[in-house]
């Protein structure tokens, strides 16, 4: 069964499709190391300042500028970006959805319902094919049993991080 991507996200955001899905591997230099890392989200096509909004009901459990998620580029490294965790109970199982690439920072521990503005999205340059181009877009990630991966690859994560992972596409389709 084909998954309709645009409709799966028609209550969190605009998505004009066309970009990254979950689960691809890439590798990145870290601290002089190469590593095998993982995209375990949905990269969402939005346009910058649309507005994003919870796909859930459920408390802010984080919520700050995280280093990687900024939509410019300065000395080669990417500028801070705001990121929202929410924790959120599906038929009786804790998850946590995860919004990246927002300029609005909401107070943790605020609980928030379905449909609530989590933020909007930022600008976002990137490098594709070696120029710098706009790749606006909003980093959609789902993780069960309270799993939060570590932020520090950007929206990446090690193999060992997988654990908690929840397929997206699947998530989206839960009622309650």
């Amino acid at each position: 069964m084909k998954v309709n991507i645009p409709l799966l996200f028609k209550n969190i955001c605009i998505d004009y499709g066309g970009y990254r899905g979950y689960l691809f591997k890439t590798k990145m230099i870290r601290d002089g190391e190469k590593v095998v890392v993982y995209h375990p989200a949905h990269d969402t096509k939005t346009p910058a300042d649309h507005i994003v909004r919870f796909h859930s009901s459920g408390k802010v459990i984080y919520s700050k500028e995280t280093n990687g998620f900024g939509g410019k580029i300065i000395n080669g490294e990417r500028t801070a970006g705001g990121v929202v965790i929410l924790e959120t109970i599906k038929n009786g199982k804790k998850f946590s959805e995860i919004y990246a690439h927002l300029n609005r920072k909401i107070s943790v521990g605020k609980y928030v319902k379905k449909g609530d503005i989590a933020g909007t999205i930022i600008p976002y340059l990137t490098y594709w094919k070696g120029s710098l181009v706009r790749a606006d877009h909003l980093h959609f990630s789902v993780w069960k049993n309270g799993g939060i991966p570590h932020l520090r690859y950007w929206g990446y994560v090690e193999i060992k991080d997988l654990i908690y992972f929840t397929n997206p596409y699947e998530y989206l389709q839960i009622e309650g």
